[in-house]
């Protein structure tokens, strides 16, 4: 009872919970969508050929597929479990052994090596041989293939076991043209009339040039190509120029010889005799030439002369002229590079220039950067504890300069290589322009180039003249007062000019040397005929450097009175100051600064008398030329005037007329 309830119980439960469900990727009772994929791996191995790639592998039924790689490795992967059969294909192979494989749930299989054979056909054909009893021995060759075969007796030949494809075939015997078929198809399992049905003929040579060319300038004369115009036949020469060329058919042709670089060469109306080999004369090939033509230039300069343009690997030159044109003759053609140098920059340098023949190539423009040094100094100025700011710079490159500092520093900096004149000016204007008398050499190093210390000299002062008179009846003295340190000095030197030639005249050919007195003086002859007469001195010392020229001193040419007068009065004369002659010529007023004197010398009585001034110490005298009358100043008061008749003396004040002249006298003298 109780295991009947039992049985029951159990029975009722299972009913209860229903059918049990497959969910499990590996349960081969869950439906397929849910189970796991497996995979079918393999390589492909194709005959005769490096590279397998290419194959198509699929399941049959499927369409699942795969192609190979290059090493011939190929997977389909999302298989289902079951039973496939598979398939593999490319042009031009085969594969004749079916493969089945099982995969299980989820299962990886490697299927292993499939090889398939290559597909292959044969050649076929019959060779005619141009005035042959027998046909033997002409080999054909598949082009770019080790298929080949030779013709019988007959001229029949076969080529078996050709990989499918299409090829060039190639007739050749000896003594005999060459043949070229194009384009023949090799089929599979088939054979191939590579005649298309009808006998090849295959010509006879018919004779042959020899001959010999050569190249100028060349010790190789081999590569020229030799050509039988019209025949299409042709020759390259050896290292010697020889050269051959056979099976031409009987003929007249004109050959023709070319080569790269030289230009062509043509021999015409050669005959060529059946079964003979014909002479042809020696041949010399010129080289075909053309030009470079182009443009360089120098950084920094507007003179862009002097670069050196090679042709890289040849002698062959040119110069480029101020604007930095130049042209190249001559060069042989071909490629080439040109260097551009010129000391002082860097080289640069131009590939790939094509020189064509007869013709001129332009190269592309180019600048040369220049190698910049420096130049340094010290520049001092003459008599100067402070040396700022003298110019130097290099003459002819006016941006290639320096001032110095307070001790006369000076560096000009980013200067070409080359040589050059240094100059200094100082800004004071008083000074001689510097002209370094050694060049100065920057070499294109980078370097500095040092060139010492020189000084910027000061010419003298120009000397100061104060008085000139006649001394003679044509000769005149000049003094002056030196205005500078006399032992610093070489000499003076006079100059003269007339009112009726302005015309400047250095009296003296020597300078005239330094008396070593405070006053210097000079005395030299004049013409008579000019009345006017003008002199101005200039001082040099011991650089040889001359002040400018003094202010003029002039005077009158006079006629002229000497006589020795003798006992005077002492007194008068202690200190004679100035002098002047009334328009008569009948007195001689001198004044006398150590008394209130002014002394009169008749020149006719040689007497003497003193007229005494009224107040003052006497100082310059002017004779009236249009009156009676002198002019005596007066030191710190105005003009005391001298009636040069009666001697009778009047005050004129600071305001005076004379002539056509008014003269003021200002408050200090």
């Amino acid at each position: 009872m109780r295991k009947s309830l039992f049985i029951f119980l159990g029975l009722a439960f299972f009913l209860s919970c229903g059918k049990l469900e497959h969910k499990s990727p590996y349960d081969p009772d869950s439906p397929l969508s849910l189970q796991a994929k497996g995979k079918i791996s393999g390589r492909v191995i194709l005959e005769e050929s490096d590279d397998n790639s290419g194959v198509i592998v699929s399941l049959k039924g499927t369409s699942l597929t795969s192609i190979s790689d290059k090493d011939g490795n190929w997977a389909i992967t999302e298989v289902p479990q079951g039973r496939y059969t598979i398939a593999v294909s490319k042009e031009n192979w085969e594969y004749s052994e079916p493969m089945d494989v099982e995969v299980g749930i989820g299962e990886e299989v490697f299927a292993g090596e499939i090889f398939l054979k290559r597909l292959r056909g044969s050649l076929s054909g019959k060779i005619v041989l141009e005035e042959a009893e027998e046909h033997s021995g002409a080999l054909i060759s598949v082009q770019g293939t080790p298929f080949a075969g030779f013709s019988n007796r007959d001229g029949n030949f076969i080529i078996s076991g050709v990989p499918t494809g299409t090829y060039d075939i190639l007739i050749s015997r000896s003594g005999y043209e060459e043949k070229e078929l194009l384009g023949v198809k090799v089929s599979a399992n088939s054979i191939i009339d590579v005649g298309g049905g009808s006998p090849i003929s295959i010509l006879l040579q018919r004779g042959e040039v020899e001959g010999y060319a050569f190249l100028e300038g060349e010790s190789d004369h081999s590569g020229i190509l030799v050509s039988v115009e019209g025949s299409g036949k042709t020759g390259i020469t050896d290292s010697y120029g020889h050269y051959i060329i056979s099976l031409i058919p009987v003929g007249k042709y004109n050959i023709t010889f070319t080569k790269d670089r030289f230009e062509k060469k043509i021999i015409t109306d050669v005959v060529v005799s059946k079964n003979q080999t014909t002479p042809v004369d020696d041949v010399r090939m010129l080289v075909s030439r053309g030009s470079i033509i182009g443009k360089a230039s120098l950084e920094g300069s507007s003179d862009h002369s002097g670069i050196l343009i090679t042709v890289e690997g040849t002698s062959y030159t040119g110069m480029t002229n101020s604007s930095g044109d130049y042209l190249i003759q001559n060069i042989p053609v071909g490629r080439y590079n040109l260097v551009a140098t010129k000391y002082g920059y860097e080289d640069v340098r131009v590939s790939n220039i094509q020189v064509e023949a007869n013709r001129i190539t332009s190269a592309p423009s180019i600048t040369l950067n220049f190698i910049p040094g420096q130049i340094k100094g010290v520049a001092l100025k003459e008599g100067k504890n402070t040396h700022e700011n003298i110019h130097v710079y290099l003459e002819g490159y006016s941006y290639l300069d320096a001032f110095t500092d307070l001790n006369g520093n000076f560096t000009i900096t980013d200067v070409p290589a080359g040589t050059y004149s240094l100059v200094a000016i100082a800004p004071e204007p008083d000074y001689v322009v510097y002209y370094h008398p050694e060049p100065v050499v920057v070499y294109p190093d980078g370097l500095t180039t040092d060139v010492g210390t020189f000084t910027v000299k000061r010419p003298p002062y120009p000397p100061i003249p104060f008085v000139v008179y006649q001394s003679g009846i044509t000769s005149a003295t000049i003094k002056w007062y030196p205005n500078n340190p006399t032992d610093e000095l070489i000499g003076f030197n006079i100059y003269y000019q007339s009112y009726e030639d302005p015309s400047l005249i250095l009296l003296n050919s020597e300078p005239i040397p330094p008396s070593g007195g405070y006053v210097q003086t000079y005395s030299t002859s004049i013409t008579e005929e000019e009345k006017y007469h003008f002199f101005s001195l200039s001082a040099i010392d011991k650089d040889n450097l001359e002040s400018n020229r003094s202010e003029k001193l002039g005077f009158e040419l006079m006629p002229y009175y000497s006589q020795t007068i003798t006992d005077l009065p002492l007194t008068p004369f202690n200190s004679p100051f100035a002098i002047a002659m009334d328009r008569d010529s009948e007195n001689v007023f001198v004044t006398n600064s150590g008394n209130f004197y002014v002394s009169v010398i008749n020149t006719s009585t040689e007497s003497v008398t003193s007229t005494v001034l009224m107040a003052g110490t006497p100082q310059g005298i002017v004779a009236s030329s249009v009156a009676d009358a002198v002019y005596v100043g007066i030191m710190d008061t105005g003009f005391q005037i001298i009636n040069t008749k009666t001697l009778e003396v009047y005050f004129g004040g600071d305001d005076l007329a004379i002539g056509e002249h008014r003269l003021t006298i200002t408050p200090d003298g």
